[in-house]
């Protein structure tokens, strides 16, 4: 930890502790605001935000990069977000928290022969140890049986799937942080995502319920597009290149942790032996990922 500095990975957890928040409003959101209605304001009001600090930086982007910006924001806000969508209404919220947040382990596995980032032994297993973790927060002790059933199938798929785009959004991107930052790439995908996702919401004809939202709904909204996406996609992906993909994934088991707590604090959601487990189990494994070898 002593390259990037105790002082960053202090900013990282602190960023993937706050993310987790977003759990509970979301919860609140799903019965008021539809699906890609939800989502397009999610990333507009987020990149609305980023607006001042990407004019601010003044960093003009390649031509011959844009087409590969286009498709990180096409496949990691706009098509993730179409087909976990599609995937939950298929499967459960509790499937969607396992398998959306085993893309760490695709990482791992990939990261080497795509990006040719080193994974070490003490990576995966550390991987391993993190998703357990979040198996024991989310289900809580109760059988994983879900996750198995046949009527499940198709929306499990699609969950994997868009665990896929994450990893690959990650992957991917890598290559244009270096470049640009991680908030030019940031506000490029979030940018593209967002006009596909408005075209989808014209179609759709959500977009014209905007007036049916109520303002304790809009600052729910707020606080989901603001602090907790706009902010963590973009230390997201400084963390990508400061420390590299496979340890700033390992971060994301942590959302969970938050997201328990604080669904505790304002849903009244409880929390058991098995959450405390589960907290601890992502906590270690987050610990072997970081630790250098000797």
């Amino acid at each position: 930890m002593q390259k990037s500095g105790v002082s960053w990975y202090v900013v990282i957890i602190l960023t993937f502790l706050l993310w987790g928040t977003q759990h509970p409003p979301i919860k609140i959101l799903s019965g008021e605001i539809s699906p890609v209605l939800f989502n397009f304001l999610r990333y507009f009001f987020a990149g609305l935000a980023l607006v001042p600090f990407v004019l601010n930086e003044r960093v003009k982007i390649k031509k011959e990069d844009l087409l590969g910006l286009s498709f990180l924001g096409f496949m990691g806000i706009f098509i993730f977000g179409i087909i976990n969508l599609v995937g939950v209404r298929l499967s459960t919220a509790t499937n969607n928290a396992i398998l959306l947040n085993s893309w760490p382990l695709l990482v791992v596995f990939i990261a080497p022969i795509l990006i040719r980032e080193k994974v070490t032994k003490k990576a995966v297993f550390g991987t391993f140890i993190g998703l357990l973790g979040v198996v024991a927060v989310v289900t809580n002790g109760a059988s994983m049986g879900d996750v198995v059933k046949t009527e499940y199938f198709m929306g499990n798929l699609l969950i994997l799937l868009s665990g896929v785009c994450l990893a690959f959004y990650s992957m991917l991107g890598k290559k244009y942080v270096k470049k640009y930052g991680g908030l030019n790439v940031t506000f490029a995908a979030i940018l593209v995502g967002t006009m596909m996702l408005f075209v989808l919401s014209l179609l759709s004809g959500d977009i014209f319920s905007l007036g049916k939202i109520s303002l304790s709904s809009f600052l729910l909204l707020l606080w989901i597009a603001v602090p907790t996406t706009a902010l963590t996609y973009v230390v997201w992906f400084k963390s990508i290149d400061r420390i590299g993909l496979v340890k700033t994934s390992s971060f994301f088991f942590i959302i969970p942790i938050s997201g328990v707590v604080s669904s505790s604090v304002f849903l009244g959601e409880l929390i058991t032996k098995y959450t405390l487990i589960g907290i601890a189990l992502i906590l270690l494994g987050v610990y072997v990922v970081q630790k250098k070898s000797r």
